[in-house]
């Protein structure tokens, strides 16, 4: 049997996850660390979870608060650990996100419905997407307020 067969669904969606972002386990350690210095995680720790033994016979089971950090270093959501039966892992993750989500709110939160769904989706977007989007925003604000939403100057505008 392979490692991945025997693995838990938890185990594999991680280790799915890490692969999907490109992530070694060193460098997804090291995401770990960095955001929560408190849990204890190496890289053969990892492979264990990953896999879900320890040698031969040792299951290994990841803590709740473990996995969920495993989990928003690798760009999951909770609902996918709920789908793989970790609602406890999913619910610390949840309460991930409500902290990012509370470092980065602004002020007043705004009036516009859908501009609010994006800030609550805010900590969930990979740092690239994130990255494109400040981009983006920053460019638009140096522009000036008048050209913003109206068609380049070198382009017609067509009509049906």
């Amino acid at each position: 049997m392979s490692s991945a067969e025997q693995a838990p669904p938890e185990g594999a969606l991680i280790r799915l996850a890490r692969k999907a972002r490109g992530l070694s386990v060193k460098k997804a350690v090291e995401l770990v660390r960095e955001r929560a210095p408190d849990i204890r995680l190496g890289e053969s720790r990892w492979y264990h979870i990953e896999g879900g033994t320890e040698g031969k016979d040792k299951v290994v089971i990841a803590p709740e608060d473990t996995l969920a950090h495993m989990a928003y270093v690798v760009g999951l959501t909770s609902d996918r650990l709920e789908q793989v039966g970790r609602a406890d892992a999913a619910e610390v993750l949840q309460e991930i996100f409500r902290q990012e989500r509370a470092k980065t709110a602004p002020a007043q939160e705004p009036a516009d419905p859908q501009l609010r769904r994006l800030l609550e989706l805010w900590p969930q977007a990979r740092e690239t997407q994130r990255r494109a989007i400040v981009g983006v925003l920053k460019e638009m604000i140096s522009e000036s307020p008048e050209s913003i939403g109206k068609p380049d100057q070198g382009q017609e505008r067509r009509t049906g």
